[in-house]
């Protein structure tokens, strides 16, 4: 109810205003009338073109940026390692790196051939084919 009645409280000043302003319009002279029109049309004719030299002048300024186009890298060529290292280091040929770094292949050895899968663990097969009927 309330909002019908702010709706025509909004029509009736609408109408008021629309009297108004027809009634000022009619009073001018039919000279100074065309006058205003033409005034109004320029005006709109101005706005119009300056919001579309801003678009076309928008565009001009993205276009500029100069494309790039997209190139693939050449490939990494490999290199192959020389076959002998002409100067070695000092810990090559010392012993206890020598002995850590056999551990550590046996460790490697070990933990490849692990079997880290236990049959045992697996969960029970369930039977799918369940009758609900008596």
């Amino acid at each position: 109810m309330e909002e019908n009645t702010l709706k025509k409280k909004f029509i009736e000043k609408l109408m008021l205003v629309k009297t108004k302003v027809l009634g000022l319009w009619l009073g001018l002279t039919p000279n100074l009338r065309k006058l205003l029109t033409v005034v109004a049309i320029v005006f709109s004719v101005m706005v119009l073109l300056i919001v579309l030299l801003a678009v076309i002048v928008g565009l001009a300024k993205r276009s500029k940026k100069p494309f790039v186009k997209p190139t693939i890298p050449p490939a990494a060529s490999i290199l192959p390692s020389p076959g002998t290292i002409s100067n070695p280091s000092r810990y090559a040929t010392d012993s206890a790196v020598l002995k850590i770094e056999s551990d550590l292949i046996n460790v490697q050895g070990r933990l490849d051939n692990l079997q880290v899968s236990e049959v045992d663990l697996l969960p029970p097969r369930l039977d799918f084919d369940v009758n609900f009927g008596k």
